[in-house]
Formats: structure tokens, sequence, C-alpha cells
């Protein structure tokens, strides 16, 4: 799927990113201890107006994407999909910069190399 994420963030209107970003989420760094057992706190941002198909339509052309070819991006297209139905600004946040990674790194590709196993049942 060579052209894939070119045309489907031309859908989207979506623009190609000033700085390059190179992961699909922010890093959310380890914390040992009695705090690491805490629940995150509930995203108490408001709603977006009017950008809520537009998550939905780019969630759905990049689920699809991330099954056949690219295995990096499925992580936070089930992030996103679960905030899907009651999104924030912060879930509006996290999807603009989905896109900035999928439009920095838009050619994935799955290689598959035949090994020399031999498998012997008895």
């Amino acid at each position: 799927m060579p052209s894939y994420v070119q045309k489907a963030l031309e859908t989207l209107n979506h623009p190609t990113p000033k700085k390059p970003v190179h992961s699909p989420s922010t890093y959310t760094p380890i914390q040992h201890g009695r705090s690491s057992q805490t629940l995150p706190e509930p995203d108490t941002s408001a709603p977006p107006s009017k950008q809520h198909k537009h998550l939905q339509q780019g969630i759905g052309k990049f689920l699809y994407y991330g099954r056949a070819v690219d295995p990096t991006s499925l992580h936070m297209t089930n992030e996103l999909s679960s905030q899907q139905s009651k999104p924030t600004l912060n879930t509006i946040k996290l999807y603009k910069r989905f896109l900035d990674y999928l439009a920095t790194h838009p050619h994935a590709i799955i290689r598959y190399y035949p090994s020399n196993m031999q498998l012997h049942v008895h």
C-alpha cells in the first residue's frame, strides 16, 4: 500500500508537520513505589466542536492500515477508538500527534523471510 497514508492524510486535510514525530503516542515515565498503583486522573477538558466525525473517519482509515501493514500504529488506534464516543480536546491533541507520526513515517513495510526450519513429526 505505497501511497495509502498520503491519500488518507489528504482526504483528512492534515498538513505535514514542521517537526518530525517519531512515536505515535506520548511517553509516560514509569513510577515505582507507592504512587505507581494510583489511577490516572480523568480527562476533564472541554469537548471539541465539530471534530467528532473527523476523528472517527481517521481512526477507521488507520485501523485498517494498522492491521494490514503497520502494527506499530495499532496501540494508538486502540487508545483513540476507546475515547471516540466522548472525545475531549486532549483526545484531539493525541489524534493530531498520531497523524503527524503517520505523516513522518508513511512507508511501513512488512517483510517475510523464509527460514530453513524443518518440521519432523513422529
